[in-house]
């Protein structure tokens, strides 16, 4: 059996030994749309209907089954449905 040398930290780095101090930077989470953005994925939302084929946020296909006022029920497989809030819809297909 081979014996390895303990890791010793890295002056000013990260406590996993990441001589950058950070191993991961994540995006600031909401960060503002571009107006023009916004707008167009306002109206997407809207206007979301009966038939669409869509990807949700979480980037799972589907096609809508049923749309309430704040809900959308999701076909994702044969005969397996969701229901989420519309802002999880990321984009129509």
């Amino acid at each position: 059996m081979v014996a390895l040398p303990a890791r010793r930290p890295v002056p000013g780095g990260s406590p996993n030994g990441s001589p950058h101090g950070v191993t991961h930077r994540s995006p600031a989470i909401g960060a503002a749309l571009p107006a023009e953005t916004a707008a167009f994925y306002q109206e997407m939302v809207a206007a979301l209907k009966k038939g669409d084929k869509v990807i949700t946020s979480s980037g799972m296909y589907g096609v809508i089954t049923k749309v309430e006022e704040n809900d959308i029920q999701v076909e994702i497989a044969e005969n397996v449905r969701i229901k989420m809030i519309r802002s999880n819809i990321a984009g129509k297909l």
